[in-house]
């Protein structure tokens, strides 16, 4: 009786450890990817903010200088 109840704590443990594994793998992933997404959020907005700020584009010569 007592190595069986042992024995159903060591795969309790075993099974807990490995989704403690599991779910510490997947929240790392999901950190770089919150990062990764933020990061190319921040670059979107800062190139909108750039071709936003930028200035006109000049005026055509007149057209008495070409001829």
């Amino acid at each position: 009786m007592m190595t069986w109840m042992a024995a159903v704590k060591i795969a309790f443990s075993k099974l807990a450890s490995r989704d403690f594994k599991v779910t510490g793998r997947a929240l790392r992933v999901a950190v770089k990817g919150a990062f990764l997404v933020l990061m190319a959020l921040m670059i979107v907005t800062y190139a909108v903010s750039v071709s936003q700020s930028a200035a006109p584009p000049p005026e055509p010569l007149p057209d008495h200088i070409y001829s």
